[in-house]
Protein backbone atom coordinates (compact mmCIF):
# COMPACT_ATOMS: atom_id res chain seq x y z
CA UNK A 1 0.00 0.00 0.00
CA UNK A 2 2.96 2.68 0.97
CA UNK A 3 4.16 1.86 -2.61
CA UNK A 4 0.93 2.60 -4.00
CA UNK A 5 0.99 6.17 -1.85
CA UNK A 6 4.25 6.95 -3.00
CA UNK A 7 3.82 5.89 -6.21
CA UNK A 8 0.57 8.69 -6.20
CA UNK A 9 2.16 11.44 -4.95
CA UNK A 10 5.46 11.51 -6.81
CA UNK A 11 3.68 11.21 -10.37
CA UNK A 12 1.11 13.84 -8.87
CA UNK A 13 3.53 16.31 -8.04
CA UNK A 14 5.27 15.08 -11.46
CA UNK A 15 2.31 15.53 -13.42
CA UNK A 16 1.95 18.78 -11.57
CA UNK A 17 4.92 20.07 -12.67
CA UNK A 18 5.03 18.76 -16.03
CA UNK A 19 1.52 20.08 -16.72
CA UNK A 20 2.22 23.30 -15.36
CA UNK A 21 5.14 23.84 -17.53
CA UNK A 22 3.20 22.93 -21.03
CA UNK A 23 0.55 25.58 -20.04
CA UNK A 24 3.07 28.38 -18.69
CA UNK A 25 5.27 27.88 -22.35
CA UNK A 26 1.48 27.87 -24.44
CA UNK A 27 0.69 31.35 -22.39
CA UNK A 28 3.93 32.11 -21.61
CA UNK A 29 3.54 33.36 -18.55
CA UNK A 30 3.14 31.05 -15.00
CA UNK A 31 -0.16 29.02 -15.86
CA UNK A 32 -0.97 26.63 -13.25
CA UNK A 33 -3.79 24.00 -14.59
CA UNK A 34 -4.74 22.46 -11.21
CA UNK A 35 -7.58 23.14 -8.55
CA UNK A 36 -4.75 21.95 -5.94
CA UNK A 37 -1.54 23.60 -5.65
CA UNK A 38 1.60 21.14 -6.59
CA UNK A 39 -0.12 18.30 -6.97
CA UNK A 40 -2.63 17.02 -10.08
CA UNK A 41 -4.43 13.92 -8.58
CA UNK A 42 -5.26 12.71 -12.07
CA UNK A 43 -1.29 11.95 -12.82
CA UNK A 44 -1.22 10.22 -9.49
CA UNK A 45 -4.41 8.03 -10.29
CA UNK A 46 -3.33 7.05 -13.80
CA UNK A 47 0.30 6.01 -12.44
CA UNK A 48 -1.46 4.00 -9.58
CA UNK A 49 -3.94 2.74 -12.16
CA UNK A 50 -0.83 1.81 -14.63
CA UNK A 51 1.41 0.12 -12.15
CA UNK A 52 -1.47 -2.12 -11.20
CA UNK A 53 -1.94 -2.88 -14.83
CA UNK A 54 1.28 -3.77 -15.16
CA UNK A 55 1.82 -5.68 -11.94
CA UNK A 56 -1.35 -7.49 -12.39
CA UNK A 57 -0.91 -8.75 -15.68
CA UNK A 58 2.79 -10.13 -15.70
CA UNK A 59 2.47 -12.84 -18.33
CA UNK A 60 0.66 -10.33 -20.85
CA UNK A 61 2.81 -9.04 -23.34
CA UNK A 62 3.96 -5.87 -22.35
CA UNK A 63 2.80 -4.24 -26.34
CA UNK A 64 -1.07 -5.65 -25.12
CA UNK A 65 -0.07 -4.48 -21.21
CA UNK A 66 0.55 -0.72 -23.02
CA UNK A 67 -2.72 -1.06 -25.39
CA UNK A 68 -4.30 -1.68 -21.98
CA UNK A 69 -3.11 0.64 -20.22
CA UNK A 70 -3.52 3.32 -22.56
CA UNK A 71 -7.40 3.26 -22.94
CA UNK A 72 -7.70 3.18 -19.48
CA UNK A 73 -5.84 6.62 -19.88
CA UNK A 74 -8.07 7.95 -22.03
CA UNK A 75 -10.91 6.84 -19.71
CA UNK A 76 -9.90 8.33 -16.53
CA UNK A 77 -9.08 11.39 -18.98
CA UNK A 78 -12.55 11.54 -20.41
CA UNK A 79 -14.13 10.74 -17.21
CA UNK A 80 -12.27 12.97 -14.99
CA UNK A 81 -13.46 16.00 -17.77
CA UNK A 82 -16.85 14.97 -17.92
CA UNK A 83 -17.24 15.00 -13.85
CA UNK A 84 -15.52 18.44 -13.81
CA UNK A 85 -17.85 20.31 -15.91
CA UNK A 86 -20.25 18.61 -14.70
CA UNK A 87 -19.81 18.87 -10.16
CA UNK A 88 -17.27 21.53 -10.74
CA UNK A 89 -18.51 24.07 -13.60
CA UNK A 90 -15.03 24.00 -14.98
CA UNK A 91 -13.17 22.28 -17.87
CA UNK A 92 -9.46 21.56 -16.28
CA UNK A 93 -8.45 21.15 -19.94
CA UNK A 94 -10.12 21.53 -23.18
CA UNK A 95 -9.65 19.71 -26.39
CA UNK A 96 -12.10 21.52 -28.58
CA UNK A 97 -9.97 23.46 -31.04
CA UNK A 98 -8.31 20.22 -32.04
CA UNK A 99 -10.25 18.73 -34.99
CA UNK A 100 -10.19 14.57 -33.62
CA UNK A 101 -11.60 15.47 -29.94
CA UNK A 102 -14.73 13.71 -27.88
CA UNK A 103 -16.58 16.69 -26.01
CA UNK A 104 -13.36 18.17 -25.07
CA UNK A 105 -12.30 16.05 -23.04
CA UNK A 106 -9.94 13.78 -25.06
CA UNK A 107 -8.21 14.20 -28.36
CA UNK A 108 -5.94 12.34 -30.62
CA UNK A 109 -2.76 14.68 -30.26
CA UNK A 110 -3.28 13.82 -26.77
CA UNK A 111 -3.95 10.31 -26.90
CA UNK A 112 -0.64 10.10 -28.98
CA UNK A 113 0.99 11.93 -26.45
CA UNK A 114 -0.17 9.47 -23.82
CA UNK A 115 0.79 6.51 -25.56
CA UNK A 116 4.15 7.73 -25.57
CA UNK A 117 4.28 8.51 -21.76
CA UNK A 118 2.33 5.00 -21.23
CA UNK A 119 5.46 3.18 -22.97
CA UNK A 120 7.89 5.05 -21.13
CA UNK A 121 6.85 4.29 -17.82
CA UNK A 122 5.94 0.85 -19.37
CA UNK A 123 9.49 0.57 -20.08
CA UNK A 124 11.21 2.10 -16.73
CA UNK A 125 8.25 0.33 -14.71
CA UNK A 126 10.78 -2.15 -13.20
CA UNK A 127 13.18 0.54 -12.07
CA UNK A 128 10.50 2.34 -10.17
CA UNK A 129 11.25 1.43 -6.28
CA UNK A 130 10.53 3.83 -3.52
Amino acid sequence: MTYYLQLFFVFSLGGWIADTAYRSFLAKKYAPGTLLPYISPIYGFGAVMLALVFRGTPDVPPTLQIAIGWVLILLLEFITGHLSVKFLNRRLWDYTPSKYDLFGHVDLTHALYWMILISLFRLFFDKIQF
